[in-house]
């Protein structure tokens, strides 16, 4: 299964990408350099290079500071569907 599991979710995916690296499969994808995510540009990569240590795609994803902001956002998110704090 590759790309087309986003479409049943409703996902262009193929938009998170640059053109370049838009037909790549998920295990190529996660070795390619975060600057394959559309919006990071080689200057934006070298700064997440320099502020966290990351290369490539695989790296960013599993960034503790990264996960770390997801737990917390998550977790706000639920908090708030709850209605009060966790």
């Amino acid at each position: 299964m590759g790309w087309e599991i986003y479409g049943y979710l409703g996902i262009h995916s193929r938009s998170f990408f640059d053109k370049k690296h838009e037909n790549l499969s998920f295990e190529e994808l996660c070795k390619a350099p975060a600057s394959a995510i559309s919006g990071i540009s080689e200057s934006d990569a070298a700064n997440l290079k320099k502020a966290f240590g990351v290369d490539i795609i695989q790296e960013l994803a599993e960034n503790k500071y990264l996960i770390a902001t997801m737990f917390v956002t998550v977790l706000a998110a639920l908090a708030r569907i709850l209605g009060g704090p966790l």
